[in-house]
């Protein structure tokens, strides 16, 4: 199935993204249902617009960027259903599409779907939700893990994955305004595109943004998998080989993605941020260009120097989100219990109700946050929101063998990745650095997931499987070597 002639622009793909986005606004239940069912048909219609043109990889770059919002987050998120049924009416369409290969391998499609069983499972032994509610949760994640499927069988060139970047630098620059605005509400008004916060206390009175997200966490570990991203065609140069336009928008979109880690004051992603640098740094040694990093390094320096001046990011708040942490006799204790962390209640939480079943079966994954509130604590407003942990949080919902399974869908992946690149790392070329981005984004993925969980919401979990199809596609393109290395 040949796609290469019938790519949509770049301008064509933002367009299409904003009238999605508008219309997904219009799906909200505060508006009549005639007017939900006509946006959401809209929708359909326009990620089927793609799909009939051939272009895979422009559905899937919208699909990636609607993820970003909280409205029409729950039962699997009204952009998820309007893609799937979308890639449903294709299939039929064209059954070829069925037959293509999927990017992931089979050890992680037998992940997925024993994946599905744990779900399963675990709603036939949770004896706390309704049958509606458990029914409702099987159908939507079965829904959700047949859209990654069908997302896995999207083949991605070199071409997308500058496609899918150089929309990142425009909606990057949309994020740092949505954030700046958070905090100065320089825009005099709040709506679902352009969230502000309501009636939220933060630690210490320090004001942390959280971008469209609505998550500080979320928002900081995003900016800081942008920066792990693009970092090391930054530093060898090869992304100036693409061309200088290009190589400038990567250069942006880090520079604003520091922004989003000081403007949403998390202390995780912060502390991460040099280990990620010198991480890059040290793999890509042998091939920095001086004249590929000095336009980065100045762009740095101006970003602090004109905060001294003008105090848009406030780095003092990370020392006193801190203050209460005893850093110099902190242990590993400390850290598994979340003592040092404010996390130490929940993660006792956690390890209760884990230690209620064994583990060895969870209470189920519930996309509907009222029915995740009620079932995993008992209330659907109180003082835990999630178990604020990948690991732990796992395990209560899909048992021990559901947790293996979900990290092994991103562990697999990362061997074969840098088993990939420790291959090819001589090449220097455009895609070999971006596989590099990639074995760096889920290294510190997974660290800083210690802290925070992707699963919490339909979105933003689709957001990170998405960054896992790019990536397994990546693998497979130079595993299978098609095309020269480095050809955009």
């Amino acid at each position: 199935m040949k796609t290469t002639s019938n790519k949509e622009s770049l301008y064509v793909i933002c367009i299409k993204l904003i009238i999605v986005l508008l219309l997904g606004n219009f799906c909200l239940a505060q508006f009549p249902f005639a007017v939900n069912l006509c946006s959401f048909v809209g929708i359909v219609i326009i990620f089927f617009s793609s799909l009939k043109r051939l272009d895979f990889p422009s559905f899937l770059i919208q699909l990636f960027f609607c993820n970003h919002f909280v409205f029409g987050n729950e039962k699997g998120g009204v952009f998820n259903l309007a893609a799937l049924l979308a890639l449903i009416m294709y299939s039929v369409y064209d059954q070829r599409f069925i037959m293509l290969k999927s990017s992931f391998s089979k050890a992680n499609l037998s992940f997925l779907f024993l994946l599905v069983v744990c779900q399963l499972l675990s709603l036939v032994a949770n004896q706390s939700a309704s049958f509606d509610a458990k029914v409702s949760a099987f159908f939507i994640f079965l829904s959700l893990v047949v859209l990654i499927l069908f997302l896995s069988k999207i083949k991605i060139e070199n071409s997308d994955y500058v496609r899918f970047i150089e929309v990142q630098f425009f909606f990057s620059i949309y994020l740092l305004v949505v954030s700046l605005n958070q905090k100065f509400e320089f825009i005099p008004f709040n709506s679902q595109l352009i969230p502000k916060f309501t009636d939220v206390e933060f630690e210490f009175n320090v004001f942390r943004s959280s971008g469209t997200f609505l998550n500080f966490e979320a928002y900081a570990e995003y900016s800081l998998s942008m920066i792990a991203l693009l970092l090391p065609g930054v530093f060898s140069g090869s992304f100036k080989k693409v061309s200088l336009k290009f190589y400038l928008v990567c250069v942006t979109i880090i520079v604003i993605s520091i922004s989003g880690i000081f403007l949403s004051v998390t202390r995780s992603s912060f502390l991460l941020l040099p280990l990620v640098l010198v991480f890059i740094l040290y793999k890509v040694r042998k091939r920095v260009k001086v004249k590929a990093v000095v336009p980065f390094i100045t762009a740095v320096i101006f970003f602090f120097v004109v905060n001294s001046y003008v105090q848009i990011f406030d780095i003092s708040a990370f020392a006193e989100r801190s203050s209460k942490m005893n850093l110099s006799s902190l242990s590993i204790t400390d850290i598994a219990s979340g003592s040092e962390m404010n996390r130490g209640s929940i993660f006792a939480y956690a390890f209760k109700r884990i230690e209620q079943n064994g583990g060895y079966i969870g209470e189920g994954y519930f996309t509907t946050v009222d029915d995740y509130k009620s079932v995993h604590f008992h209330r659907a407003i109180g003082p835990f929101a999630d178990y604020h942990n990948l690991y732990l949080s796992s395990i209560v919902i899909w048992g021990y063998l559901g947790a293996f399974f979900l990290v092994s869908l991103f562990v697999l992946p990362l061997y074969k990745g840098f088993v990939s690149f420790s291959k090819t790392s001589k090449n220097k070329s455009y895609d070999v650095d971006l596989l590099l981005g990639f074995n760096v984004l889920f290294v510190f993925f997974l660290i800083n997931q210690y802290k925070i969980q992707f699963v919490r919401e339909s979105n933003y979990l689709m957001v990170v499987m998405i960054f896992l199809v790019l990536y397994c596609s990546i693998i497979k393109n130079i595993e299978s070597n098609s095309g020269s290395l480095g050809h955009v």
